[in-house]
C-alpha cells in the first residue's frame, strides 16, 4: 500500500476534506524535514570553513597565512550566523 495516498473514505464531502489536509499536512512535514535537513548540512559546511581557518591560523606562520585563516574563520562564522538568523 502506497502510504503517500490517504486510505479511501467512501467519497463524501468529509473524505474529501480529510484527504485535502491529508495532502497539506504531508506537505508542510515534508517541508520542515528538508528545512531542518538543510539547515543541518549548511551548518556543518560552516563549521568545517571555521575549522579549517582556525587550523591554518594556528599552524601557519606567515601573514598570507593568518590573513586566509582569519578570514575563512568570519566567512564561516558569518555562515553560522546567517543560518542561525542571528544576522540578517
Amino acid at each position: 500500500m502506497d502510504e503517500s495516498v490517504p486510505p479511501d473514505d467512501g467519497g463524501d464531502d468529509r473524505a474529501l476534506e480529510n484527504r485535502r489536509q491529508y495532502e497539506i499536512l504531508r506537505r508542510a512535514i515534508e517541508d520542515a524535514l528538508l528545512s531542518v535537513i538543510g539547515t543541518v548540512v549548511l551548518l556543518a559546511f560552516a563549521f568545517s570553513f571555521f575549522s579549517v581557518g582556525a587550523f591554518i591560523v594556528i599552524d601557519g606562520g606567515t601573514t598570507p597565512a593568518l590573513a586566509i585563516g582569519g578570514a575563512m574563520m568570519a566567512v564561516g562564522a558569518l555562515g553560522a550566523a546567517i543560518l542561525l538568523d542571528l544576522f540578517p
